[in-house]
C-alpha cells in the first residue's frame, strides 16, 4: 500500500517531467551538433581559400606528346592556391576565382643538365590564372605559364591558355562526356626550342563511371572510373622541329581509376590515389623528335601515372 503524501506524488511527477524535458533538450542539442559535425565533414574548408596538393610519379614525361623524359624515376609534385572572390547561387556569373600554382618535373636520371643547378630538377613551372563558373556548367579560364629550368635544360618558355569546359552531368547524367577545349600561344620561344611561337589546340572527353565495392564501407570507398581522350592540333606552326611542321600533334585515351581515402578525417580536407594507364599517338613531327633524342621507334607509346592529391 502507497502511504506517500499526494504532495509528494506531485513532486515526484514534476521532478520526472522536468528530467524527461531536460534529456530532450540534450538530445535536441546533441543532434544539432551531430548534424553540425557531419555538415563540418562534408565541407570542413568553408573559406574563401581553397588549396590543391598532387604528388606524382609517372613513366614518362610528355608534354602535349612531346617526349621530355621515358628513363628513371619521375616525380611530379604540384601545388595551388585559389582565392574564390565572387560567389552567386542565380545569375550568369556564378564564381571568380584567382590562382596561382607551381608544378615540378623531378628526375632521377637528371635530364639534360648543363650545369649551374639542382641536376635533378629538370623543370619549375609557375602560372597564374583566373576562373570563372557560368550559369548552365560552363567554366572558362585564362592561365599565363612560366615554364622554366632549374637545371638549364632549356631556356624559359612562356605562353597564354584560354580554357573551357563543361559539366555536362545535368544533361546526359550518367553517359556525360565533360568536354574541354584548350587554346595555347606561346608568348615567348617555343616548346621545341626555336625562336619562333606557336599555336596548339587540345580537345577533351572524359566520360566515366563509379563503382562501390561489395563491403559494409563502399559509400566510403566508391572507385570513379574514367575514360579521358584527347586530341592535339596545331594552330600554327606548334608542331615544328626544323623542316618538319605537322598540323597533328598527338592522340591520348587512357583508363584512369580514383579511390578517396576516407580513413583520413575530413577536417585534413580530401585525400585520394587515382592511378592511370594512357596510349600516346604520336603525330610524325613528335614521333620524328622522340625518335632521334630518345631512341623510340614506335609512334604508339604507353605511360602509367600514379598519384596522391588533397583537395581543401
Amino acid at each position: 500500500m502507497n502511504h506517500r503524501h499526494p504532495l509528494h506524488r506531485l513532486s515526484a511527477g514534476l521532478f520526472a517531467s522536468l528530467v524527461a524535458i531536460s534529456m530532450a533538450a540534450s538530445i535536441a542539442r546533441a543532434d544539432e551538433v551531430v548534424a553540425v559535425v557531419e555538415e563540418e565533414r562534408d565541407d570542413p574548408n568553408t573559406g574563401a581559400l581553397s588549396l590543391t596538393f598532387d604528388n606524382s610519379f609517372t613513366t614518362a614525361y610528355m608534354f602535349r606528346g612531346i617526349m621530355n623524359e621515358r628513363d628513371g624515376l619521375i616525380w611530379e609534385p604540384s601545388i595551388g592556391l585559389s582565392l574564390n572572390v565572387f560567389e552567386a547561387e542565380e545569375g550568369v556569373v556564378q564564381s571568380v576565382d584567382l590562382g596561382i600554382s607551381t608544378w615540378l618535373s623531378i628526375h632521377s636520371e637528371d635530364t639534360g643538365t648543363s650545369g649551374g643547378g639542382p641536376d635533378a630538377m629538370y623543370e619549375a613551372d609557375y602560372y597564374p590564372s583566373l576562373s570563372v563558373s557560368w550559369a548552365g556548367g560552363i567554366t572558362s579560364a585564362i592561365t599565363y605559364y612560366f615554364y622554366t629550368s632549374p637545371n638549364n635544360a632549356f631556356r624559359t618558355v612562356e605562353e597564354v591558355v584560354v580554357d573551357l569546359s563543361y559539366d555536362d552531368s545535368e544533361l546526359l547524367g550518367a553517359f556525360a562526356m565533360n568536354p574541354t577545349a584548350s587554346f595555347a600561344f606561346e608568348t615567348h620561344r617555343s616548346s621545341f626550342g626555336g625562336i619562333g611561337k606557336g599555336s596548339v589546340f587540345e580537345l577533351g572527353l572524359e566520360p566515366g563511371v563509379e563503382v562501390k565495392l561489395p563491403m559494409d564501407s563502399a559509400d566510403d570507398y566508391p572507385i570513379a572510373i574514367t575514360i579521358p581522350v584527347k586530341l592535339a592540333l596545331s594552330m600554327d606552326d606548334y608542331y615544328r622541329n626544323g623542316p618538319d611542321n605537322n598540323t597533328f600533334g598527338y592522340a591520348r585515351v587512357g583508363l584512369h581509376a580514383g579511390i578517396p581515402i576516407a580513413c583520413i578525417p575530413a577536417r585534413y580536407g580530401d585525400w585520394s590515389i587515382t592511378n592511370g594507364f594512357d596510349l600516346y599517338f604520336l603525330g610524325d613531327t613528335v614521333h620524328g623528335y622522340a625518335k632521334s633524342n630518345f631512341g623510340m621507334s614506335d609512334s604508339v607509346y604507353p605511360v602509367w601515372t600514379s598519384s596522391i592529391t588533397l583537395d581543401y
